[in-house]
């Protein structure tokens, strides 16, 4: 699909189809990141515009894996350099996607949301370029794709689905930790986590029905972007592929 010609709001559902015919289980993951940032941010009372970027941003994070092969995506077995390589390459492609279709402002994020998760984004100097709003997006993300025993590559996913809620939260905190330490958290968005957390206002996933999306702003922005039948389509009990 050609989206080039289209206004902003037409190209978002556009792409997002694109997504979900390549790979329904990342646009899953994409929802479930975006509802999470949201939440973590409006705990700063952030303005309008910055809740519609942290919404493209969270929902776009991943976008570049419509240029991933599925048997990557869907991966069980351990890497090769080439195919990690390959996998890395997402956040590039996403950020190059979003300048071709006019939303050059959200193409950060597609980049900089695996700096400090990923063995190609470690240098203190990468944290200190990001935008300010990135951290937001990198920590749902990291809740919604470590802790999900859905990801059939997921080496921790057998032990994720016999784990108690306290014990998957212990787990969820022991690796916030990790990275609060490694400066890819700041120690004020972490207790804004555990204090959602404790309120039971956000847990890991899996989100197993439309109903979990309980955000006013995330269903005013599905609305706007057009993405209301996308997203009613969507059979969230399925989760990802587990073959």
């Amino acid at each position: 699909m050609e989206l080039t010609a289209f206004p902003i709001n037409e190209k978002v559902p556009g792409l997002v189809n694109i997504l979900k015919d390549h790979h329904s289980a990342t646009l899953i993951h994409s929802f479930e990141t975006t509802l999470v940032a949201l939440k973590l941010a409006k705990q700063y009372d952030v303005d309008a515009a910055s809740i519609r970027t942290i919404f493209l941003g969270a929902l776009f994070h991943d976008i570049g894996k419509i240029g991933v092969r599925k048997d990557l995506l869907d991966r069980k077995r351990k890497l090769t350099e080439e195919e990690r390589q390959e996998l890395y390459s997402h956040g590039l492609v996403g950020s190059l996607i979003m300048r071709d279709i006019g939303l050059e402002e959200i193409s950060c994020f597609c980049r900089e949301h695996h700096i400090g998760n990923t063995r190609n984004y470690n240098h203190p100097k990468d944290l200190s370029k990001r935008h300010p709003l990135t951290e937001f997006i990198t920590l749902a993300d990291l809740i919604t794709a470590t802790l999900d025993s859905r990801r059939p590559y997921n080496k921790h996913a057998h032990d994720v689905k016999r784990l108690s809620k306290e014990e998957i939260i212990k787990r969820g905190r022991k690796l916030i930790e990790k990275k609060k330490k490694a400066g890819v958290f700041s120690q004020q968005l972490v207790k804004v986590l555990y204090n959602l957390i404790d309120s039971n206002d956000i847990f890991p996933p899996p989100y197993k029905s439309k109903d979990d999306f309980d955000d006013s702003d995330f269903q005013s922005l599905i609305d706007h972007f057009g993405l209301r039948d996308i997203f009613n389509a969507i059979d969230f009990s399925e989760g990802l592929p587990q073959n």
